[in-house]
């Protein structure tokens, strides 16, 4: 596998966020629109996904 070494960030839906963090699907919700979370679309008529990269980082308090 070559490349530029640059890879699209890992995402996830708000069901498997929730389970990273060990809270509901609700609180990923309130978190998205609280501007904690921001979700990334993918394409019309999907659901938006949410960057792993930025659920960890608010596990551990290095969110914004």
């Amino acid at each position: 596998m070559s490349g530029s070494g640059t890879q699209a960030p890992a995402l996830v839906t708000k069901v498997e966020a929730a389970r990273l963090l060990g809270v509901s699907r609700y609180t990923i919700i309130r978190l998205v629109e609280r501007g904690k979370l921001h979700e990334v679309t993918l394409s019309v008529g999907m659901h938006p996904r949410l960057r792993r990269e930025d659920v960890l980082a608010l596990a551990v308090g290095d969110a914004p």
